[in-house]
């Protein structure tokens, strides 16, 4: 039991050298181009939550605010513009639901 004990352990002590290979890189040039466009997809969680009610009077008060969690989500439009390479303007219009 002790042999496949110190087998397993120096076996996985020796696997890991073989991860720090130089590997060539994945889109060398994406960075330098000029401008760039995506789509971020997100999760919120909204605590406000307006109730209307039939016998509204017309006073300038607050009658009720109930705060209910409500799930939603966001759609995102990443656009983002490189006019130099240390300078960036990114523009994320977006819905949320």
């Amino acid at each position: 039991m002790r042999k496949i004990i110190a087998i397993v352990v120096v076996v996985l002590c020796f696997s890991s050298a073989y991860a720090q290979k130089e590997k060539p890189e994945n889109l060398p040039k994406f960075d330098a181009r000029k401008y760039h466009f995506g789509f971020m997809l997100s999760f919120n969680s909204a605590t406000f939550y307006l109730k209307y009610v039939n016998q509204y009077s017309y006073t300038d008060s607050i009658v009720n605010i109930l705060l209910d969690r409500q799930p939603g989500f966001n759609l995102n439009i990443v656009g983002s513009l490189n006019p130099s390479p240390n300078v960036n303007f990114r523009f994320t219009p977006g819905l949320s639901f």
